[in-house]
């Protein structure tokens, strides 16, 4: 009976690790979550990664509204585009891990500039990225350090294509000690 119990166990962690193992490496945003499968927003999208990160496709324009900070992987998060969707950012948008967009239209709908603070995370907009503004919104701001205070980081930014008010290396207030 013993070892029996013992083979029940050994079955169930290993089914267990198996379950975790095979978790979704890619999963979908629509912006509204009506889309069978896919979240409403980016955070929700990236929160569902593993921790090892993964892919998030944009199957439906999303928005990014007010002060918006991804959830912490341990890996990179890969965001591309399908079907001409589009990431709109409208006002704050932080990163808390590695993140690449590619096959993507990043727009700023902000009329005091959206942000993208990579703060001290590695960030690529591969040559496959296009950027635009709606009507009376300003270029997106892209900072390498965090808006404010001061952080002892490197900044890492790897901006291939786009068009963007500014790019700076550090922060856009407070010391950046990278």
């Amino acid at each position: 009976m013993k070892k029996l119990c013992f083979l029940l166990m050994i079955c169930a962690l290993c089914a267990l690790f198996a379950l975790t193992s095979f978790a979704a490496t890619t999963v979908y945003v629509d912006g509204t979550g009506e889309t069978d499968g896919a979240y409403a927003t980016l955070q929700e999208a990236v929160a569902a990664l593993p921790e090892d990160g993964g892919n998030v496709v944009v199957c439906g324009d999303t928005t990014v509204s007010g002060v918006v900070e991804l959830a912490a992987k341990n890996g990179k998060v890969t965001v591309t585009g399908q079907n001409g969707a589009k990431l709109t950012i409208a006002r704050t948008f932080k990163l808390a891990s590695e993140v690449e967009f590619d096959d993507i239209e990043l727009v700023s709908s902000s009329s005091s500039y959206g942000f993208v603070y990579a703060q001290g995370n590695k960030l690529t907009i591969g040559e496959n990225v296009t950027t635009s503004k709606t009507s009376g919104a300003k270029w997106l701001s892209v900072f390498g350090g965090a808006s404010t205070g001061t952080v002892g980081y490197d900044s890492h930014l790897v901006l291939k294509a786009g068009t963007y008010h500014v790019v700076y290396g550090g922060n856009n207030q407070g010391t950046f000690n990278g």
